[in-house]
């Protein structure tokens, strides 16, 4: 149960942004079945939004907010990572080591500089479905990194 005036952490749906809210009334309905607590806050728009409806989870502090969408990115890595060793067994027969490095582990690459040609883009292969929205993660390292999240990881 949040309290009136307390500020917490949703997931906006439409900007897939972390959004503050703050609690501004408790509504609690009671029948022969139990009770219903409903929540009501104030975005920072001014809109009112019931915190039970929306969906997501609710965070009570940003931290927990940020770690539960890492915690979808690093899934949604693994899950590429794992669908490219796949791949490479049904293709060429062979599973990539499991000795090498991680990537978290690797310095970030160099950015190009303005000699560098630009990559050929007409010749990837985009292996994702870009149909739904892609969404952008800051790493804590400050890495941006856009990834797809299928629903059934949402």
């Amino acid at each position: 149960m949040y309290k009136i005036g307390q500020v917490v952490w949703l997931i906006s749906e439409a900007s897939k942004q972390i959004e503050p809210v703050k609690v501004d009334s408790r509504t609690t309905v009671e029948n022969e079945n139990g009770a219903v607590t409903h929540h009501h806050a104030e975005t920072t728009d001014g809109n009112l939004v019931n915190i039970e409806k929306q969906g997501w989870p609710v965070f009570e502090s940003l931290q927990e907010a940020e770690s539960h969408l890492m915690s979808l990115a690093s899934k949604m890595v693994s899950s590429l990572a794992e669908n490219a060793a796949e791949k490479a067994r049904a293709s060429f027969q062979e599973s990539p080591p499991r000795d090498e490095k991680k990537v978290t582990d690797r310095p970030p690459p160099e950015a190009p500089t303005r000699a560098d040609p630009a990559p050929d883009t007409e010749s990837l292969e985009t292996t994702a479905d870009l149909s739904d929205e892609v969404h952008m993660v800051e790493l804590p390292d400050g890495t941006k990194a856009r990834f797809h999240l299928p629903p059934d990881l949402s």
